[in-house]
């Protein structure tokens, strides 16, 4: 290599140096405003303190075990350390590809039309929802993805979607979220979520077999709309474009096509 050939690496690998540090400044300028408007809007905090495993402890019961214990300053004579120790040792064991909700575990490996199950959670949820719906005298089933509870009373649904709607500070991330092949949260509507004209349960209507469901539905309300407000029970803000709603809705409910499609529709297309 000649010398005008290491001098000309020497300089772009300088400039390279200095374009990082001129990236890394401005990123610094961009999250110290989203954290100053973070701190205006308790929704975005509170979201923001949701993490992965938030909702991704419900079909990680050992983990979830661990985690509540190891913050303890207790003995390891103690029971609950004796049991976080066969927690460890279990989460060390566990080889499976797919993390299932308590409701929707197979017997045995097999599902309840007998199919042997590897990493189809959708067959099983369908299934138990057949199996459910059969055995209802009114021929109702619907499964809380919160609560990890099926119901085949709608009345009893009904009942159970007001206490949730009771609580709409729980329901502020409305992204359906998958973790280890399976739904850890179902995809829920924040414009549904706070009209008062639909029934508790439409309002509570869930969206977990299909992002791009979700994602559509609440498309069609930002469309068209002449008043940018959130409806969200948690938020009733009013903005004053629907660019800002738009970006709302991403900061503070998560709303997001997702990695896989982003490329394919862009939140844009709204305007």
């Amino acid at each position: 290599m000649t010398i005008c050939q290491l001098s000309r690496m020497h300089n772009r690998k300088k400039r390279q140096r200095s374009l990082y540090g001129v990236k890394k400044k401005l990123l610094k300028v961009v999250v110290d405003q989203i954290r100053e408007h973070s701190k205006k809007d308790s929704t975005i905090s509170n979201i923001r303190t949701e993490t992965l495993f938030h909702y991704g402890r419900r079909v990680m019961p050992n983990r979830r075990l661990f985690a509540d214990i190891l913050p303890r300053k207790d003995s390891l004579r103690e029971t609950d350390d004796r049991q976080a120790l066969r927690a460890l040792e279990s989460i060390c064991l566990e080889d499976s590809p797919i993390a299932y909700r308590e409701p929707l575990k197979p017997l045995g490996g097999k599902c309840h039309c007998g199919a042997l199950i590897k990493e189809q959670w959708l067959h099983l949820y369908r299934c138990n929802k057949s199996h459910y719906r059969c055995h209802s005298k009114l021929e109702f089933t619907e499964m809380c993805f919160e609560c990890d509870t099926w119901f085949t009373d709608p009345g009893e649904w009904e009942f159970h979607c007001s206490e949730h709607l009771q609580l709409p500070d729980t329901l502020l991330r409305c992204d359906p979220l998958m973790f280890r092949n399976a739904p850890i949260k179902a995809g829920l509507c924040p414009f549904c979520l706070g009209n008062k004209h639909l029934g508790l349960s439409k309002r509570m209507t869930q969206y977990a077999t299909s992002r791009s469901e979700w994602y559509a539905h609440i498309q069609s309300h930002v469309i068209g709309l002449t008043r940018f407000e959130c409806k969200h029970p948690a938020c009733q803000l009013n903005l004053k474009s629907q660019e800002l709603l738009i970006h709302h809705l991403m900061d503070a409910h998560c709303w997001t096509l997702g990695k896989a499609s982003s490329k394919k529709r862009k939140h844009d297309s709204c305007t």
